[in-house]
């Protein structure tokens, strides 16, 4: 039977988890909230009868962006 020392000594430690590609993951995830976001207003608008065109939609959107 094998002890628990040996178990100690040939066990791996613990891969290092990689930060970027989970942050770069969690960056495209905001954007794609955002532009959800704003498709969900822009829906709202046109279903309230407040857009008047494609034009000042548009408009507002690039004024939002950040």
């Amino acid at each position: 039977m094998s002890t628990a020392a040996e178990t100690a000594a040939t066990a791996e430690p613990p891969r290092a988890e990689r930060i970027g590609p989970k942050l770069a993951r969690v960056a495209w995830l905001a954007i794609l909230l955002g532009l959800a976001m704003e498709a969900l207003l822009l829906l709202t608008a046109a279903g309230f009868g407040a857009l008047k065109g494609v034009g000042p939609a548009v408009a507002d959107s690039v004024k939002q962006v950040s």
